[in-house]
C-alpha cells in the first residue's frame, strides 16, 4: 500500500527525513488540513513515502499541546491494543525507593535501572497526571514511560531483522522526566506506566498517578494466586506479572491457559538468582552491588530490532518465543541465555573468549540446576572439540575454535577440578571486578593482554598451571605472562584438560 506525503496543513514541518523530523508548530490563520487515512499495517520498508508519512505523524502527535486534541489518530487495535472509553480512569498512590546502588565497572555499565511497575495501564491519547511528594532533590533524574516496548525499528528502507515489512508503529515508547509538583505526560499508543530511576539518591518519592485505568498487573509479592483470574480479566490489552527478582510482559492471549503466575514467576526468579551466583553479584564479599535486588524485566514484541530474541533492559523476544509457559520458563535454553548476556563481562575478557560462547556459561548452569542435560553433552560437542584438536583443525583459538568450541574450551576447565566446579568461574567473574580501574580499563585496549589475564587468573583460582590448555587451544600468551605462573610454582593438572570429554 502506498500512500502520498501527508499533507501536514496546519503542521509546519522543517528538515524532514526518515529519520528525524525538524521542529512542527501550528500556524495561526492556516485552515486544518483533512483527516487522512489512517494507515494499517504491516508497510513493506520499500515503501519510504508511507514510512515518511507515519514519521510525520508520529511527530506531530509528540510535539501537540496536552491541552489539545492528537492531531492524528492512530490505529493501536492491533499493536499495542485498545481500551473502551467507558473503562474507569483512577487514580492511584505509590511509593518509589531511589536507594538503589547499582554496580558498573569498565568493561561491564549495564543498563539496569530500579523500575517501579505501576500496574497501570495508559490508553491511547489520554493525558496522565503524575503528581510527586517529597525533596526535590529526590526528583532529579527520574522518569515516567508509557510502553515499555523500548525498540525502535528502522524507517531507512532496509529490511528490520531480515523482514522486508514494519509489522507495528516504529517507535511506541513515550519518557517523559519527572518535576516536583505535576508532571503530565500523553502517548498516541499507549502502554503500561512505570517510573524508571537510573541512578541511587537517598530516599524515597510519593507518586500519585490519575488519568490511567488499572491494569492487567500481578505481582507475586501482593497477590495471591485466587486473585489472577480477575486480575488476568482487566481491560488492558498486555499483562505484567512481577515475580521477586524479574517481570515479564506478554500480550493478554499469551496467559489464557497460564493457571498459576507465582510458579511460572518462581521460575524466572530462580534463573536470575542463579546468574548472580555465578557472577558473584550474590551479596557475599568485596563487591556487593545494590541495597535492594533490581529485577530482569522480559518482554514480548511483535518484531524486534535484531534476533528472534535480544538481551538489555528489557530482554526482547519475538515470534513464536513464548515467555508466560512454565516449562519452558523452566527449561528454555533461550530465556537464560539472554539473562546470561546480562551479567558478561565484555570487554574485560568475555568478548575475547566468545561472547556467544561465554554467556553460556550462565546457561549451562542455571539449567543443570534444573536436571537438563547439558547440551554439550547432548550433542556430542565435547568429542567433536576434542577431535578437532587432535586433527590440528584448531590453531588459532580466535580464528578456528567456532562457539560451541570456545564453550568447551571454557568448560573442560569446570570439569578438570571438579571440587570447585562452577565456583571457579564465580570466583573468575569477582576477581575482574576487584582488579584496579587501571588495570580493567588497560585490559579493555588489549586482546593480549586480556588472553594473558584470563590465563593468569585461571591458574591462580585452579591452583594449578594451566598454559599447556591456552596453548594446545591456540591461544596466544606473552612470555611475560608465562613467566610470571611458572614463578606461582603451581602444579599441572593431573592429566591434559583439553582432552577431556565429561558425561555429563
Amino acid at each position: 500500500m502506498r500512500l502520498e506525503p501527508v499533507r501536514v496543513g496546519a503542521w509546519l514541518c522543517l528538515g524532514l527525513s526518515l529519520l528525524a523530523l525538524g521542529a512542527c508548530a501550528q500556524a495561526p490563520g492556516v485552515p486544518k488540513a483533512p483527516a487522512e487515512p489512517v494507515l494499517r499495517y504491516p508497510i513493506a520498508v520499500s515503501d519510504t513515502a508511507a514510512l515518511l508519512q507515519e514519521g510525520q505523524r508520529d511527530l506531530a502527535n509528540r510535539r501537540a499541546p496536552l491541552d489539545q486534541p492528537l492531531p492524528f489518530p492512530r490505529d493501536v487495535s492491533g499493536f499495542p491494543g485498545e481500551v473502551a472509553d467507558s473503562v474507569p480512569r483512577i487514580s492511584a498512590e505509590f511509593q518509589l525507593d531511589r536507594r538503589v546502588r547499582k554496580l558498573s565497572h569498565p568493561g561491564w555499565t549495564p543498563g539496569w535501572r530500579q523500575t517501579l511497575h505501576t500496574g497501570l495501564w495508559a490508553p491511547a491519547g489520554a493525558v496522565i497526571r503524575i503528581e510527586v511528594s517529597g525533596m526535590a532533590e529526590l526528583v532529579r533524574g527520574v522518569y515516567a514511560r508509557i510502553g515499555t516496548h523500548s525498540d525502535v525499528l528502522r524507517t531507512d528502507g532496509q529490511p528490520i531483522n531480515n523482514d522486508k515489512q514494519l509489522r507495528r508503529f516504529a517507535s511506541v515508547s513515550t519518557t517523559q522526566p519527572l518535576q516536583a509538583g505535576v508532571t503530565e505526560l500523553r502517548s498516541q499508543y499507549g502502554g503500561f506506566l512505570v517510573i524508571e530511576s537510573p541512578e541511587y539518591a537517598d530516599g524515597q518519592l510519593g507518586l500519585r498517578i490519575s488519568g490511567a485505568i488499572q491494569g492487567a498487573y500481578f505481582d507475586t509479592a501482593r497477590h495471591a494466586l485466587a486473585d489472577w483470574p480477575a486480575i488476568r480479566a482487566r481491560p488492558s490489552p498486555w499483562v505484567t506479572i512481577e515475580g521477586r527478582r524479574a517481570v515479564i510482559t506478554v500480550p493478554k492471549d499469551q496467559v489464557a491457559s497460564l493457571d498459576d503466575p507465582i510458579a511460572l514467576m518462581a521460575h524466572y526468579d530462580r534463573h536470575v538468582e542463579r546468574h548472580e551466583w555465578l557472577a558473584g553479584l550474590d551479596g557475599e564479599g568485596a563487591a556487593h552491588p545494590q541495597q535492594a535486588p533490581l529485577k530482569q524485566h522480559l518482554m514480548w514484541d511483535p518484531q524486534i530490532t535484531a534476533g528472534y530474541a535480544h538481551a538489555g533492559y528489557p530482554i526482547m523476544a519475538t515470534s513464536t518465543w513464548r515467555l508466560a509457559v512454565p516449562e519452558k520458563a523452566r527449561t528454555d535454553w533461550g530465556n537464560v541465555h539472554e539473562i546470561g548476556h546480562n551479567y558478561q563481562q565484555f570487554a574485560l575478557w568475555c568478548n575475547a573468549f566468545g561472547s556467544e560462547s561465554t554467556v553460556n556459561l550462565f546457561s549451562l548452569h542455571a539449567l543443570e540446576q534444573e536436571g537438563v542435560t547439558s547440551r554439550l553433552v547432548e550433542k556430542g560437542l565435547y568429542k567433536a572439540a576434542v577431535d578437532k584438536l587432535e586433527a590440528g583443525r584448531i590453531k588459532s583459538f580466535a580464528d578456528d575454535a567456532d562457539v560451541w568450541d570456545k564453550l568447551v574450551f571454557m568448560m573442560q576447565l569446570k570439569a578438570a577440578f571438579p571440587e570447585q566446579g562452577w565456583s571457579l568461574f564465580r570466583q573468575l567473574f569477582r576477581a575482574y571486578r576487584e582488579l584496579p580501574e587501571a588495570e580493567q580499563r588497560a585490559l579493555i585496549a588489549s586482546r593480549q593482554l586480556q588472553y594473558d589475564k584470563n590465563f593468569e587468573l585461571l591458574s591462580r583460582l585452579s591452583g594449578h598451571n594451566l598454559e599447556a590448555h591456552y596453548l594446545h587451544w591456540g591461544v596466544p600468551l606473552s612470555e611475560a605472562a608465562r613467566a610470571r605462573v611458572r614463578a606461582l610454582n603451581l602444579p599441572e593438572p593431573a592429566q591434559p584438560t583439553w582432552r577431556l570429554i565429561p558425561e555429563r
